[in-house]
C-alpha cells in the first residue's frame, strides 16, 4: 500500500510560508494549538508541524470527514 502524502503550509521558523508534504499514514494528532494562535498543529512520532491553512482543510486533504456539532460551534 502506498504512501499518502498531502501538500500543506508551514508556519514554524525558519520555515514560515514553505509548501511541507506531509506524510498522514503517520500523524497521529491533529488539533487546534491554544499555545499558537489557534494554528492548526500536527504531531506524529518523529516530527511536529504548525501549519497555515484551517483545521477543516486539513482535514478535508486528509480525506477525514467530520461535521460538527451545533454543541461543538464557538
Amino acid at each position: 500500500m502506498a504512501d499518502k502524502f498531502i501538500i500543506l503550509t508551514n508556519t514554524n521558523p525558519p520555515y514560515e510560508g514553505q509548501e511541507i508534504i506531509i506524510n498522514t499514514d503517520h500523524i497521529v494528532s491533529i488539533y487546534k494549538d491554544l499555545t499558537a494562535n489557534n494554528k492548526v498543529a500536527l504531531w506524529c512520532k518523529d516530527n511536529f508541524w504548525h501549519v497555515e491553512e484551517d483545521l477543516e482543510t486539513v482535514l478535508n486533504k486528509i480525506g477525514i470527514k467530520y461535521e460538527r456539532k451545533k454543541s461543538e460551534v464557538n
